[in-house]
């Protein structure tokens, strides 16, 4: 079984702005699109790395570490 991807999907009150639907089901800040998929695209590769068993910043791109504040992600 595959685990559940993050997705960018559209703010339901801001047109043009954007969240994550992180795989727990709660919703990024409101962003702009090129954030939100740089954020979606840093969650894979640290889920990859840390399902190869690698931690290391250095073996992929740095990300931003966030985190949960109040049931969101930041």
């Amino acid at each position: 079984m595959t685990p559940a991807r993050p997705k960018v999907v559209p703010d339901a009150v801001h047109p043009g702005m954007w969240r994550v639907r992180w795989p727990d089901g709660s919703l990024s800040d409101m962003t702009n699109l090129t954030r939100a998929k740089d954020a979606v695209a840093c969650f894979m590769e640290t889920e990859e790395r840390r399902q190869r068993g690698r931690q290391s910043p250095s073996e992929g791109r740095l990300c931003v570490k966030t985190g949960h504040l109040g049931g969101r992600h930041r």
